[in-house]
């Protein structure tokens, strides 16, 4: 009986449940824009044709690869915030003000590296021509001004990440899959203009940049960013 006894508050142990909640909203995160990915592409090359479908999957792939700009100093700060004790706010804040100064200059550098080498990688890299080229041309000077956007979002969920509230990350990661696929479904109707389907990206990443950044601010309202 007392073996019993001793084991029924592990199976309530609040770590435990913690774990499960968030490997749920973990599989969530990935799996609904999955999901709608498989369900959606089949509609986009039928709807944009192949040569358009083709630039959005390089634009995917660019959006892919220029979140990963911070050099791996998102997955850094989670891991300093969540190692760090949870009376030390001042260590806290100034790592992730510091990390935020450190984002910024990334991003800049990042952003005229990328918007003057974009007639290079649209004419020689991808060897892209007429007004696909044009196209493609202001779509990656877009994606270079959105550069700070799209670190500063890795960053705001880098946070979330390290104070353990994988919920709310998820709710920002859910968000950023789905509009992956469902903006440029919703826009082609009215415009297959690669340009204005990268605005919207964009925008809708700015809206999503702006919620994280407020569910931080509410956990770290002291920080100097």
């Amino acid at each position: 009986m007392m073996g019993v006894a001793d084991s029924a508050p592990n199976l309530r142990d609040p770590s435990r449940t913690r774990v499960r909640r968030n490997a749920v909203w973990n599989l969530i995160g990935q799996g609904l824009p999955l999901a709608l990915a498989v369900l959606l592409v089949p509609r986009l090359i039928q709807g944009m044709g192949t040569e358009l479908f083709g630039a959005l999957t390089l634009i995917w792939a660019f959006l892919n690869y220029f979140s990963q700009f911070d050099l791996g100093l998102g997955r850094a700060l989670t891991q300093l915030i969540a190692e760090s004790a949870e009376e030390d706010k001042k260590n806290e804040e100034d790592l992730i003000s510091k990390a935020f100064t450190l984002s910024t200059m990334l991003s800049l550098i990042g952003l005229f590296l990328l918007f003057f080498s974009a007639p290079f990688l649209v004419l020689k890299a991808l060897k892209l021509q007429g007004a696909l080229a044009t196209e493609m041309l202001w779509s990656l000077r877009a994606l270079a001004c959105g550069l700070p956007v799209l670190i500063y979002g890795v960053m705001c969920r880098a946070i979330l990440e390290g104070k353990r509230h994988f919920n709310l990350s998820n709710v920002t990661k859910i968000p950023l899959g789905i509009s992956t696929y469902l903006i440029p479904l919703l826009v082609i109707p009215f415009s297959r203009n690669l340009f204005v389907i990268v605005g919207w990206l964009l925008a809708a990443r700015i809206l999503i940049l702006v919620w994280a950044f407020a569910q931080v601010r509410k956990m770290m309202p002291h920080v100097t960013w």
